[in-house]
């Protein structure tokens, strides 16, 4: 449990950098099973910052 507070803490503040840095978030926990049920992994952020998708 601690692991997933850690987790969701470390996100939070990536993405609160990043947007002070002028990105702007696309979409969060991407999992890979949405677009391939037998795909795995996730991405935890999806971040546009002028002409580039940024994947963290």
């Amino acid at each position: 449990m601690r692991s997933v507070i850690t987790g969701a803490l470390g996100e939070k503040s990536a993405r609160e950098f990043l947007e002070r840095h002028g990105l702007q978030l696309v979409r969060k926990n991407f999992r890979a099973s949405e677009v391939n049920p037998k795909a795995k992994g996730e991405i935890d952020l999806i971040m546009w910052h002028e002409k580039f998708l940024v994947f963290i």
